[in-house]
């Protein structure tokens, strides 16, 4: 499965005043695997914990629920 944005922003959480529009059942599931996957992290941190085991974390999930973890990132300024 692949979901594209509507635009130039993707929704990873940059701050803004811009909205998201959940436009499908797919990107809605994309949003619960999403919150469900961030609630296992939060629960999984603990002191001496390394930047690679929430990784893991992250990327088991989304598996799980058919989706790849995204490894190249582009940082966009929202209010250009």
């Amino acid at each position: 499965m692949t979901i594209g944005s509507q635009n130039d922003i993707d929704a990873h959480g940059i701050p803004g005043n811009r909205k998201i529009e959940l436009f499908n059942s797919s990107l809605m599931r994309l949003c619960r695997y999403t919150n469900n996957t961030m609630m296992k992290v939060i629960s999984s941190l603990k002191q001496g914990v390394k930047m690679n085991e929430i990784g893991r974390i992250i990327e088991i999930e989304a598996r799980k629920g058919g989706f790849a973890a995204q490894h190249e990132h582009t940082i966009i300024n929202p209010s250009s």
